[in-house]
């Protein structure tokens, strides 16, 4: 298997854990992986949600869904952005959810994709935002709502 890394430099890093945690330094060799799970805020799957005049910094979490088709971000300015997963094209186009006083420190999915589960950096919040589907059923028409019991 390979394990993935960033660092707030936003350079991507390859481990070969079968080969002892080895450094991979091709990025062809991992060009066709089938990550299990994905919560880099770089990388070609994501390149969408950097928003135009974005160095990246911004995106401080990023998960993707159980089932693959969603992928949800947490940045500085207190924003829950919501994607289809992959998010490739620049500027894509996504849902947005405004709850948190500041930054987004981190953001992951319940096991069943109904919810996601934010916390807030500076007002040591912890939101529970409902991910339900829009009148098509197609997860691009997924639509964000805030739960704030």
């Amino acid at each position: 298997g390979v394990l993935q890394s960033c660092c707030e430099g936003m350079v991507i890093a390859w481990w070969d854990m079968e080969a002892g945690g080895e450094r991979v330094l091709d990025a062809e060799q991992v060009r066709d992986v089938e990550w299990s799970t994905w919560s880099s805020p770089i990388g070609w799957p994501v390149v969408g949600i950097l928003a135009q005049l974005s160095d990246g910094t911004d995106i401080n979490t990023t998960s993707r869904s159980t089932s693959g088709h969603l992928l949800v971000s947490g940045d500085d300015f207190g924003k829950v952005n919501l994607f289809a997963y992959p998010s490739s094209l620049a500027g894509s186009a996504c849902r947005v959810g405004v709850a948190h006083a500041g930054f987004v420190s981190h953001a992951a999915w319940l096991c069943d994709d109904t919810r996601v589960i934010t916390t807030g950096g500076a007002d040591n919040t912890v939101m529970q935002w409902r991910v339900g589907r829009g009148g098509s059923g197609r997860s691009s028409r997924a639509l964000y709502d805030n739960e704030r019991g």
